[in-house]
């Protein structure tokens, strides 16, 4: 099975042939060749590039012409959304890929019954693990998190405030400037955006109450998190991820 965009494949009677390959992305990287010098040198980014994930998949039809209509209704639920959605399969329950189908979608019509086809999905190169979705809340300033993955993670940071104030991530200090109280004011390491929700769960944003020169990563093995000031609780949804 797969889910696209918060859709199955079963909603459009489309059906996983047989186990995906597992794809590995590839590192990015960079060569310059030196005169006089055997080889070249080589330089390795702390980098992945997207891939490219196919499904041979069976589209059930019934009455002889169905295949025309199901083929539509698996275009629009591949096609109906622009850019990257999440992509999950029954083969990796535990994970989660951003992806994006762009296109062509070719189905072999077998007698208007049934079709045959390969989907490919271009996927970020992350795997995103389900537990890492679980937010935490740390009992106390100073708490730590493990990161169970050797690749650092860009948490989702909750941070319970009644003014101004600093969270420790590391050796990365964000300060919370102003005295307004939120409760709670996200911070998104990966996007770079400060922002409250409201009642009605539109986002707002508040990046003019941050500052500080970057934003934390959540490194191989445990980090510490403290705060001061009128920052009183710290929720962090750390988003793991492996490839």
């Amino acid at each position: 099975m797969i889910a696209f965009g918060g859709v199955s494949s079963d909603e459009v009677r489309l059906i996983v042939q047989h186990w995906p390959n597992r794809v590995i992305p590839k590192r990015k990287y960079s060569t310059a060749a030196v005169p006089g010098r055997s080889g070249d040198l080589l330089d390795m980014q702390d980098a992945w590039e997207p891939y490219s994930q196919s499904y041979s998949v069976f589209l059930r039809g019934g009455r002889r012409g169905d295949v025309p209509a199901l083929a539509r209704a698996a275009a629009q639920w591949l096609m109906g959304k622009n850019g990257y959605q999440r992509l999950e399969d029954s083969y990796e329950p535990n994970c989660y890929r951003l992806a994006a189908y762009v296109g062509p979608l070719d189905i072999e019509n077998r007698l208007g019954r049934y079709g045959t086809a390969t989907l490919s999905f271009l996927c970020g190169p992350q795997r995103f693990l389900l537990e890492g979705e679980n937010p935490i809340t740390l009992a106390a300033s100073g708490d730590t998190l493990l990161n169970p993955t050797v690749f650092p993670a860009r948490p989702l940071l909750k941070i319970t405030s009644s003014g101004a104030g600093t969270i420790t991530v590391g050796d990365i200090t964000v300060s919370i400037v102003g005295t307004a109280a939120f409760s709670p004011l996200c911070i998104d390491c990966s996007t770079g955006e400060a922002y409250t929700v409201s009642s009605e769960g539109v986002k707002i944003n508040r990046n003019t109450y941050i500052s500080g020169l970057n934003l934390p990563e959540l490194p191989a093995g445990e980090t510490a998190i403290s705060w001061t000031g009128g920052v009183s609780g710290v929720e962090v949804v750390p988003r793991w991820w492996t490839l």
